[in-house]
């Protein structure tokens, strides 16, 4: 059986101020192969909105440095097992939110911590975040 040989991919976080395109240069320019970015600001809820300019420039530099394997980290306020109805109601739409940036720049993978029980119990957080 012939097996496909591919290298190990090495990177890290890089930033993306200035757009998101700028992470990819920054990981270019320190040999990285892959990058992880925040695509908005991880201490906030109100997440950016990408446009379609900074969309395409994302496109041309991925393709042009050949950066196939992107991940995106979630925001740090994010807590989809919270028993605060409030907070829970913020995290869904703050995860849908990141959903959708990671899906216009085409991003392979979404790093996220999904949440902690605070005042509720384990089993319950679980369930929730599920």
């Amino acid at each position: 059986m012939n097996q496909i040989k591919k290298e190990p991919l090495i990177g890290a976080h890089t930033s993306a101020s200035g757009g998101s395109f700028n992470a990819l240069i920054e990981g270019h320019n320190i040999g990285a192969n892959t990058i992880q970015i925040f695509t908005s600001n991880q201490k906030t809820w109100v997440g950016r909105k990408i446009s379609e300019q900074e969309v395409e420039e994302w496109k041309a530099v991925r393709k042009k440095f050949q950066i196939t394997t992107v991940i995106s980290h979630s925001g740090y306020l994010i807590n989809l097992g919270s028993p605060n109805h409030d907070l829970l109601n913020k995290s869904l739409q703050a995860f849908k939110e990141e959903l959708e940036r990671c899906h216009l720049l085409e991003i392979n993978y979404l790093n996220f911590h999904p949440g902690s029980y605070t005042t509720g119990n384990r089993q319950e957080c679980l369930e929730m975040i599920v």
